[in-house]
């Protein structure tokens, strides 16, 4: 209901080309969300970019590119080179690999880790390695 009202405002009001939302955790309804026990279903996050048809014109490629590693993982620590790649503006700390929208991302599930980098998320059961 929040995420719906803030895209159609923005939408409607702000002439929003992209929205891009994530949570920083996900929930396990038998621990919560953490204290101290740490699950998969913790790590996995509600994570989606909205491009809009303007922007799709505009930047076709990174639509195709997007659409391309929809299925890769990807880790919330990696948002501000996506941001950066999505908002096309190039700084001295971006790394397209660690960009989704770019044609260079790359992060092997061997490589991709999470909780403070210490689980490595190639040992999630549920993620076809």
């Amino acid at each position: 209901y929040v995420l719906k009202n803030i895209f159609n405002y923005s939408k409607e009001n702000l002439h929003m080309t992209a929205m891009v939302y994530l949570s920083d955790h996900g929930e396990d309804m038998t621990y919560g969300h953490g204290g101290g026990h740490i699950t998969w279903q913790m790590l996995h996050i509600p994570f989606f970019i909205y491009l809009s048809p303007a922007y799709e014109q505009e930047y076709p490629d990174t639509a195709r590119i997007l659409r391309s590693n929809e299925k890769k993982i990807f880790t919330n620590d990696l948002l501000f080179d996506t941001m950066s790649g999505l908002l096309k503006a190039p700084n001295s700390d971006y790394d397209a690999r660690f960009d989704i929208s770019s044609s260079s991302y790359d992060l092997p599930s061997s490589e991709a880790l999470s909780v403070w980098k210490e689980r490595k998320i190639s040992e999630d059961p549920s993620i076809n390695t």
